[in-house]
């Protein structure tokens, strides 16, 4: 599926605000408090959605999510979202 970015959907316009909900390390769970953030979406009607990225630290350690798509199927990731309704 290709989508030229002139096209509305494939266009893109400034980053929203960045906002770091937390850091992990390999081996470990990590917990991610995503309500305030789902809540602003919700009040403001703007849902940029989430990305999940990593950073190269100043030890050139680089941190990543390993997707289905992830060549050892070992280290395959898990993300386990947990949601409640606003009622």
């Amino acid at each position: 599926w290709w989508m030229p970015w002139t096209m509305p959907g494939g266009d893109y316009g400034p980053g929203g605000v960045p906002n770091h909900l937390g850091s992990g390390k390999v081996g470990t769970w990590l917990r991610l408090d995503v309500t305030a953030a789902v809540e602003d979406m919700l009040r403001s009607g703007e849902n940029q959605g989430f990305l999940i990225n990593s950073t190269v630290n100043a030890s050139g350690v680089h941190y990543g999510l390993a997707t289905k798509e992830y060549w050892d199927p070992s280290k395959l990731g898990y993300i386990r979202v947990y949601f409640r309704t606003a009622s």
